[in-house]
C-alpha cells in the first residue's frame, strides 16, 4: 500500500510532504471558496438519500464539460425503495460544473421532500461514495478542491481508489507533473480532514473488487499492472517518449494513464463502462495498456455504454478495440466522448465504423437502467 495510506497526517505534516505553496495554501483556500468554516462543529447529520424513494432505477449522468478542453465527472444513483444511492466515478477539472450538480440534486432531494427551506441548513448531507479511477486534474481537482471541502452539504461514505505506483517521487521524473505526488496526497489529506468517517480502500493492480449496492452488480477493475515499474518505464519509453527530457517532463501521464481503474455497472441486463484514461495511442503496436487490460479482464469487461478511453481524443486507434472488444454485440450500445476534440477525432472514426456515440460538450448524457430494459434521456 501507498506510504500515504500508512498514518493519519497532519496539516503541518503533509506540508512538509507536498510542499507549502502547493499544498496547505490549496486547503485553507479550497475552505474558503465553499464558505466552510474550519472548527465547524459536528451536528446529526439527516441523509438527504433517505428522503425520497422510487421505483428500481441505476441513473447515470455523464456531466457536461461545456467549453471545457476535456473533463470526466459521472455519477450513478441507484434508487429504490428505501432511497437511493450515489456513486460518483471522478469529479472533473476545477470548473464547478460536477459541484453544482452535485448541490443541484441535493437541492431537488429536499424540495421534492416538501424541505426546499432546509437547502442551507448543514444537517441535511448528500452521501457519496467515491470511485477515483486516477489522479490527473482533469478527473479529481474538483473533488479535492470544491467538493470534499464542502463537508456542510456532502458527506462521503467511503473513497475507492486506484492502487498507487512505484513510479519513482524523488525528483528522477518532474515532481511537479506527477499526479500521484499531488492529488492523491490532496485527497487522502481531505477524506481525513473533511471525512473522517469515510474508509479509503484501494484496488489491487490485477486485481477486481465488487462494491455492495442495493441493487444492480458494480465492479472495479484495478489496472492490471503498474506502468511505473523499470520494465514497463523502459517500455513508455519505447512508445512515447524517446528523450530523456520527454521522459522527465511527461512519463508520469502515460504511467498514470496506463495505470487507470475501471469501473462497471451493470442492471437490468444493461451495462456501462469506465476506462478512464488507458492509454492506445499508436497504430502501429499492439501492446498498449488498452490491449494488456482486454487480455487481462477479457469478455466480462464488454458493455453497453462505454466511456472512450482518454476522452475520445488523441486516441483514434483505440477504436477498433472499443468496438470489437469492450462495445456489447447484442442491444444498444454507445460511446461516451468527453474531451472538445472527441467528436473530430474519436467520433469521426466511430461514424464510419457505424458505432453510435454521444458528446457531452453541451448537456449532460444520462441513461436509465431498469429491469425492463435501458433508455436515453434526454435533458
Amino acid at each position: 500500500m501507498h506510504d500515504l495510506m500508512k498514518k493519519q497526517y497532519t496539516r503541518r505534516e503533509f506540508v512538509k510532504v507536498c510542499g507549502k505553496g502547493m499544498f496547505s495554501a490549496f486547503f485553507l483556500g479550497a475552505a474558503v471558496r465553499v464558505g466552510l468554516p474550519l472548527s465547524l462543529a459536528e451536528e446529526e447529520n439527516v441523509l438527504v438519500n433517505s428522503l425520497v424513494t422510487g421505483e428500481k432505477e441505476m441513473r447515470c449522468v455523464f456531466i457536461k464539460r461545456r467549453n471545457i478542453k476535456k473533463s470526466d465527472a459521472f455519477y450513478l444513483m441507484n434508487t429504490d425503495e428505501q432511497g437511493f444511492e450515489l456513486f460518483l466515478i471522478d469529479g472533473g477539472i476545477d470548473s464547478g460544473r460536477c459541484y453544482d450538480e452535485l448541490l443541484s440534486l441535493r437541492s431537488e432531494i429536499l424540495e421534492k421532500a416538501g424541505l426546499a427551506g432546509e437547502a442551507k441548513n448543514s444537517r441535511y448531507k448528500l452521501e457519496i461514495t467515491l470511485l477515483v479511477s486516477h489522479f490527473h486534474a482533469d478527473h479529481v481537482k474538483e473533488l479535492v478542491s470544491l467538493i470534499l471541502p464542502a463537508r456542510q452539504y456532502f458527506t462521503v461514505r467511503a473513497a475507492y481508489l486506484p492502487a498507487a505506483t512505484c513510479l519513482p517521487m524523488d525528483g528522477t521524473y518532474n515532481n511537479n507533473n506527477i499526479g500521484e505526488f499531488k492529488f492523491r496526497a490532496k485527497m487522502i489529506y481531505a477524506l481525513q480532514t473533511y471525512h473522517k468517517q469515510a474508509q479509503i480502500i484501494e484496488v489491487p493492480f490485477g486485481e477486481k473488487m465488487d462494491i455492495e449496492t442495493r441493487l444492480g452488480h458494480i465492479r472495479l477493475y484495478g489496472a492490471n499492472e503498474d506502468w511505473g515499474t523499470p520494465e514497463n518505464l523502459k517500455r513508455v519509453s519505447e512508445l512515447y517518449y524517446p528523450t530523456e527530457a520527454q521522459m522527465y517532463d511527461e512519463v508520469s501521464t502515460a504511467v498514470l494513464n496506463s495505470n487507470s481503474m475501471w469501473m462497471r455497472a451493470e442492471y437490468g441486463g444493461n451495462s456501462i463502462l469506465f476506462t478512464g484514461d488507458t492509454m492506445k495511442k499508436r497504430e502501429d503496436d499492439h501492446d498498449e495498456g488498452l490491449e494488456r487490460m482486454i487480455a487481462y479482464y477479457g469478455e466480462e469487461v464488454r458493455s453497453n455504454i462505454v466511456k472512450f478511453p482518454h476522452h475520445g481524443q488523441s486516441r483514434n486507434p483505440a477504436c477498433p478495440l472499443v468496438k470489437e472488444y469492450l462495445l456489447s454485440k447484442e442491444g444498444e450500445n454507445c460511446c461516451i466522448l468527453t474531451g472538445n476534440k472527441g467528436s473530430l477525432e474519436a467520433g469521426t472514426v466511430l461514424s464510419a465504423m457505424n458505432v453510435p456515440w454521444k458528446d457531452i460538450e453541451k448537456k449532460n448524457v444520462v441513461y436509465s437502467l431498469r429491469e425492463s430494459g435501458m433508455t436515453a434521456i434526454d435533458v
